[in-house]
């Protein structure tokens, strides 16, 4: 069952967490269980309810001359998403680029690689069942932290817009 791959891949970032003796608030984050997992369906399950953003128009004119112009909005392309320990960041964020069209780039903490693998290849299978290219979602496996240097300074031609999603140190 999927939830028990879940369970085991979690205990593994659990176990780990423990060995680096993280502070109990990032272990909090980090624990998934029967009820996360189904917050994180849960979630999936209301985004797919959304209405489709693109192609919607969001302001229309006319000029003088007649010309009508309008402010549609389209996907933004590539999203690159760096986030710490949530689990959870790596489903919603997939479920929302995907929703609005565009193409994610994850990249999570090293204290959740295990989780967020396994629900982001859950994530890739479900697109590949309907149709789509599993590569709409990619997770960045490597944790070399020069990864992320090379990802903000190197990739500017192949991501459109990177998103840090966590605290002030991320951030920065």
């Amino acid at each position: 069952e999927e939830n028990a791959t879940i369970l085991k891949k979690n205990l593994k970032d659990l176990k780990i967490a423990d060995q680096k003796k993280l502070k109990g608030n990032m272990v909090d984050r980090l624990v998934l269980n029967k009820k996360r997992i189904d917050s994180i369906r849960h979630s999936i399950n209301e985004i797919v309810k959304f209405k489709d953003p693109v192609g919607r128009i969001l302001s229309s004119w006319k000029r003088p001359n007649g010309l009508l112009i309008k402010k549609v909005s389209i996907p933004i392309g590539v999203i690159g998403v760096i986030f710490e320990s949530r689990p959870n960041v790596a489903c919603d964020v997939s479920a929302l680029c995907f929703k609005s069209g565009n193409t994610a780039i994850l990249r999570g903490g090293s204290e959740s690689l295990n989780s967020n693998s396994i629900l982001t290849d859950l994530f890739r299978e479900s697109l590949k069942k309907v149709g789509f290219s599993k590569n709409c979602v990619q997770l960045i496996k490597n944790q070399d932290k020069k990864l992320v240097d090379f990802f903000l300074s190197k990739m500017t031609n192949y991501v459109d817009i990177i998103i840090p999603r966590g605290g002030k140190s991320l951030v920065k």
